[in-house]
């Protein structure tokens, strides 16, 4: 059985969104296009069902620190890409959630490298390589 989240306010496609295992907020904040320029950033609310299905936990989310993850991620895939342009030699990433992975892709498409993902959820990574 699909199980959807519902993402409204500050975002560019509100709506609902099928939950695949291991997806993180920032994955959900891509599918929706992300967050509009106004967006608060301190502080949002995530509401949740609990297991038995009726009663919903209020989760208060700092999406700064998802937005500061995000950038020190790309900012990791550009000292790769220069390493990659610098010394020929493949460049190995952290792992990172789907809709990072997806910036970093993103980069060495930038930098004219190839890319791919390597490995499993949660240890899934950007391998960047020149052609």
């Amino acid at each position: 059985v699909p199980f959807y989240v519902t993402i409204s306010g500050a975002v560019q496609i509100p709506g609902f969104y099928e939950r695949v295992d291991e997806m993180r907020l920032c994955d959900f904040l891509f599918l929706a296009g992300g967050l509009l320029p106004n967006a608060y950033l301190d502080r949002a609310n995530l509401q949740r069902f609990l297991p038995d299905q009726e009663r919903t936990e209020l989760i208060t989310v700092n999406l700064q620190q998802i937005q500061d993850r995000i950038e020190e991620a790309v900012k990791e895939a550009e000292l790769a890409a220069k390493k990659v342009d610098d010394s020929g030699q493949h460049s190995e990433l952290t792992p990172q959630t789907s809709y990072i992975r997806h910036l970093q892709h993103q980069v060495a498409e930038e930098h004219g490298l190839k890319s791919t993902s390597s490995g499993s959820e949660p240890r899934r990574r950007v391998v960047m390589y020149r052609e």
